[in-house]
């Protein structure tokens, strides 16, 4: 058997740059909001993220990672692969984390 991995894709919103690829056997909501405030360091702070409702994006490290820094989250509808009409790869909808950070 095939260990598990997880994949945290960060996607800009208005260009649909790739800004983060991630993959790794675990991803904690600590992990992706390290992730995230190295984003911000780079590329300034999103308005809001767009997220799916994944444990480590409705974790308690999320959601003080964005009251924080003052970003607004909003969760897409449990088990929509479409957000803002784009789809995520259906190959990786299943194992994938999927944020979308708007207005950079």
């Amino acid at each position: 058997m095939q260990p598990g991995f997880r994949i945290l894709c960060v996607v800009d919103g208005y260009t649909r740059e790739c800004l983060a690829l991630v993959a790794d056997t675990s991803l904690s909501g600590m992990r992706v909001a390290r992730e995230l405030t190295r984003l911000i360091g780079m590329r300034g702070k999103p308005h809001t993220v767009v997220s799916d409702n994944g444990t480590e994006l409705t974790s308690s490290a999320m959601l003080r990672w964005s009251q924080e820094r003052r970003v607004e989250w909003h969760y897409i509808a449990p088990g929509n692969v479409f957000t803002d009409g784009f789809p995520v790869d259906a190959d990786l909808a299943g194992d994938s984390r999927h944020l979308e950070a708007l207005a950079m």
